[in-house]
């Protein structure tokens, strides 16, 4: 419904530069880009309900925003939680995958999308990945996940 897969040109690493990820979220839909390429288009034109295919996913339920607007439930106030994961088991990051940071030594991802202990890998490899981060220089700035504005 609302995802997305995106890569840059040439093979090239996110991490080799800083980007620019913007999210444009207007009454009629959602518009996603990098560095100003459009990789994400969504309209909502038909409301929430429809897009999610509740009818079908859960057969007899009641829609709970039917009085709403085809906005809602984002027609009433609320709160964004905007993160930045690292990891995970769900085949964003295929079994095996390579980092391979500047001024620092390549290595494999740490974890298994099949293992139990994914977590546990994945720190238990931080002698690997914790440097790159750069966590003591600049006050830990260097390791910030940055906003530059949220109008």
């Amino acid at each position: 419904m609302t995802t997305a897969e995106y890569s840059l040109d040439n093979n090239a690493l996110f991490s080799d530069d800083f980007h620019i990820w913007t999210l444009e979220w207007t009454p009629d839909g959602f518009v996603g880009s990098c560095d100003g390429n459009i990789y994400f288009n969504v309209s909502t034109n038909d409301g929430y309900w429809n897009k999610g295919n509740f009818d079908t996913r859960i057969p007899g339920s009641d829609n709970p925003w039917e009085y709403g607007s085809k906005d809602a439930p984002f027609d009433t106030e609320y709160y964004i939680i905007i993160n930045l994961a690292a990891g995970g088991t769900n085949g964003y990051f295929p079994t095996g995958s390579q980092s391979k940071p500047d001024g620092f030594p390549a290595y494999t991802q740490p974890w298994s999308d099949l293992s139990q202990t994914a977590f546990a890998d994945f720190w238990n490899s931080k002698n690997d990945w914790y440097p790159t981060w750069k966590a003591t220089q600049n006050r830990g700035e260097s390791a910030a996940f940055v906003y530059q504005y949220i109008p």
